[in-house]
C-alpha cells in the first residue's frame, strides 16, 4: 500500500518504516487479496484522515482523493491523498496549533491508529 501526498510530490514519513513494513508483510500473507479490498481500506483511511484534517476553509479536506487500486510491480497499491499544493505543509507542521480533533499528521495518524482495521477490512473485502 503507498501512500502519497499532493499528486506531484511524494510525502515520505519518517518513523513508520517500521509500521509499514510490518503492515505490508501482513498484507503478502492474506491470500486472495484484491483491489477491492484495497479500494475499501484506502476509503476508510481517507474517512478517518479527514476527521483529523484541519479545517480553515474547507480547501485541504476537499482536496482529498482515493485513486482505484493499481497492479505495481510489488503488487496492487492504493494511493489516498490531498491535492491541495499546501497539504504536505499543514501535514508536517506540528509546531501548528490546530482546534481537536484536528492535528498535523493527520493522513500518517490516521493509518497508524488503524493498521489492525486497514488490515481487516483488506481480509473481509479482499477474500473472493
Amino acid at each position: 500500500m503507498a501512500l502519497r501526498g499532493h499528486t506531484t510530490r511524494a510525502i515520505r514519513f519518517t518513523g513508520t518504516d517500521t509500521v509499514i513494513r510490518n503492515m505490508n508483510g501482513s498484507i503478502a500473507k492474506i491470500r486472495n487479496q484484491t483491489k477491492a479490498g484495497l479500494y475499501a481500506a484506502g476509503l476508510m483511511i481517507k474517512e478517518k484522515a479527514l476527521r483529523l484534517t484541519p479545517i480553515e476553509l474547507g480547501n485541504l479536506r476537499g482536496s482529498t482523493y482515493v485513486n482505484p487500486p493499481i497492479l505495481a510491480p510489488q503488487g496492487p497499491v492504493v494511493e489516498v491523498g490531498y491535492t491541495a499544493a499546501y497539504a504536505v505543509y499543514v501535514h508536517e507542521r506540528t509546531e501548528l496549533h490546530h482546534d481537536p480533533p484536528t492535528q498535523a499528521k493527520f493522513l500518517e495518524d490516521a493509518i497508524k491508529m488503524n493498521t489492525k482495521e486497514i488490515l481487516g477490512i483488506i481480509r473481509q473485502v479482499g477474500v473472493v
